[in-house]
């Protein structure tokens, strides 16, 4: 995978507004029994092997990796809209430090004015 700073390619745009996140839960394990497999919005539906996951910069501007550990939480926290890709749980360490997220955040709600709708750049 190929590294920049919000997404595993070079061509992911910046995006136009800071996360406005709530209930987050930072690390890359959670403090309850993990899934065996956790959701992760990407940019847009995988194709191929062109994977390209969305980081969203905190107020603090860390950038951080959202993930979910239910479908469900993943469709109410970012949207039915969402693009998203099921990952093992196992390997979530290691995607953190692919991507370049400083933090991993569990199961955030985004705010629906920032929610991505279709793929990235397609009015989200």
């Amino acid at each position: 995978m190929r590294e920049s700073r919000y997404g595993t390619k070079a061509n992911v745009p910046e995006p136009e507004v800071t996360a406005e996140v709530s209930r987050p839960v930072l690390g890359a394990e959670m403090t309850e029994e993990a899934p065996q497999v956790v959701y992760i919005p990407t940019a847009a539906p995988m194709r191929g092997e062109d994977l390209t996951v969305v980081l969203r910069e905190l107020e603090d501007a860390s950038l951080a990796l959202l993930v979910f550990s239910s479908l469900d939480l993943l469709v109410e926290g970012c949207g039915e809209e969402q693009p998203w890709i099921g990952f093992h749980a196992a390997g979530l360490e290691e995607l953190q430090h692919q991507v370049g997220a400083d933090v991993v955040l569990w199961d955030a709600t985004l705010a629906p004015e920032i929610r991505q709708y279709g793929e990235y750049g397609e009015g989200s």
